[in-house]
């Protein structure tokens, strides 16, 4: 059961990568999209970071930014992306409506 839901976990992520990488007219849209809002030293929040392709963009326009992201797969795919920039900060964190504590995520 353990090496079913590996293969899955591995899969989820693989396709999330694909989804937000594989499409290269992708990060021209979302600088597009975004830079009216954030330019070089402006400071963004990615509220539930996922594969990161936000931070792909904002990174490009030169904006520091705190990506949230509570799954420790992708938090693992982020620190290898982005983890080496100063500008990044990254945190393991789920944000809800109200205070609390969410059920422990599978490490």
């Amino acid at each position: 059961m353990a090496n079913t839901h590996r293969v899955a976990r591995a899969l989820g992520l693989s396709r999330s990568l694909g989804l937000n990488y594989g499409n290269p007219l992708r990060p021209g849209r979302l600088t597009r999209l975004y830079a009216p809002f954030l330019g070089r030293g402006t400071l963004g929040f990615d509220i539930g970071a996922h594969a990161g392709n936000r931070m792909r963009c904002w990174r490009a326009l030169g904006a520091r930014l705190v990506a949230v992201e509570p799954e420790p797969d992708l938090l693992r795919v982020l620190h290898r992306l982005y983890g080496r920039y100063q500008a990044v900060t990254l945190v393991r964190q789920a944000v809800g409506a109200a205070p609390g504590q969410a059920p422990p995520l599978d490490e």
